[in-house]
């Protein structure tokens, strides 16, 4: 068979995740310190309805440029924040493109804030943090001109300052779709020990929350140290104005990083009990320490009972509202690249044609 390599190696590694003894001394540590709880049946009245958040981009690389355009969209397409770029063609596109995505990501999820009071983000808190810090590294002094012209016009410092503010007063939630992290399943190993504990530094919390959660249950939330691990540098030769901004936006992820009280779960929802979502969500500054952890506990059965409501079924396997922000984004930015080239098309096509020919059809 041509594949039988390849199905050898995956069945191998599929036989590491899940040793049904470790599996059984898991499932039973976490009943018997009751980390596993049930959600309720229905969110609390007064829960905003889950609204997301999702960003779109695309490009479309010329002979002499890169022409990109990106989105910022809410499910209930309510706000829909849209920004285009240009830059020369370089092996810098990648981090460009996240962090325009990101600027209108942040501007779509303030403004579904101040109008429903929270956000519910596509993807982890810290990503689009993480891209725009990341669209800092460069030292290309013309690719550095156009990132600070960005930044400085889509008002990159207010609008994280303001992210930052609404998530130190808990008006942040996010639904992260593919994750690496690890951080529920090295609790559970320094609980375990050796043997069971052993098998759980390898593994990842989502298979893990996956095999332990009946429907309708979730985990007692633990605090998310992962979504705090941001910061903004630039690279020794670097332009000024870059440097700049790496020391304005890094001021403002201090408080980020010190500060913000954010956890996260996993909740196996009823009606989708297939794949555990991933829930991440900051808590008010004021709470107290003596009370945050039952605080934090008290949300989480809110929260995944509010995701539970807005599963439809096997066909669209993430919450709806995930699903819409989604599609909306994908839809409104391939209407923007297309407006885009158009007008770069009838700009250029006889002065510059370099900047609109394409080497494929």
């Amino acid at each position: 068979m041509q594949f039988d390599t390849v199905l050898d190696t995956a069945s191998q590694l599929l036989a590491a995740i899940d040793p049904q003894q470790q599996h059984s001394d898991l499932l039973s540590h976490l009943q018997r310190t009751q980390a596993i709880r049930i959600a309720p049946t229905r969110g609390p009245a007064n829960e905003p309805d889950l609204v997301c958040v999702d960003g779109g981009v695309a490009h479309e690389q010329t002979d002499a440029l890169t022409w990109i355009a990106a989105v910022g969209v809410s499910s209930d397409l309510r706000s829909s924040v849209p920004a285009t770029m240009v830059m020369p063609v370089s092996s810098e596109t990648d981090r460009a493109r996240s962090m325009l995505m990101a600027l209108c990501e942040l501007a779509a999820a303030l403004d579904t804030a101040d109008r429903s009071h929270v956000v519910w983000m596509d993807g982890s808190l810290a990503t689009p943090l993480i891209s725009i810090a990341t669209g800092l590294l460069t030292s290309d002094p013309t690719t550095a001109e156009l990132v600070c012209a960005t930044l400085a016009d889509c008002n990159t410092d207010t609008l994280i300052g303001d992210y930052v503010h609404y998530g130190l007063q808990g008006r942040l939630r996010a639904l992260p779709k593919q994750d690496t992290a690890s951080g529920y399943c090295k609790l559970w190993a320094a609980q375990l020990g050796e043997g069971s504990g052993a098998w759980l530094n390898m593994q990842r919390d989502r298979i893990a929350a996956t095999s332990v959660l009946q429907s309708g249950e979730y985990l007692r939330p633990r605090r998310a140290d992962e979504a705090l691990r941001v910061t903004a540098k630039a690279t020794a030769d670097a332009p000024k104005p870059v440097r700049e901004w790496a020391h304005v936006i890094d001021e403002l992820l201090g408080h980020w990083r010190e500060e913000l009280p954010v956890f996260v779960t996993y909740v196996l929802p009823r009606g989708m009990p297939l794949r555990a979502v991933k829930i991440e969500y900051t808590l008010s500054a004021d709470v107290d320490d003596a009370d945050i952890d039952d605080v934090a506990d008290s949300v989480a059965a809110d929260l995944c009972a509010k995701v539970s409501e807005t599963i439809i079924g096997t066909r669209v396997i993430e919450p709806f509202p995930q699903h819409q922000a989604d599609t909306f984004a994908k839809r409104e930015v391939t209407s923007l690249i297309t407006q885009l080239m158009g007008a770069a098309s009838r700009t250029f096509s006889e002065t510059h044609p370099a900047g609109i020919r394409h080497y494929r059809t």
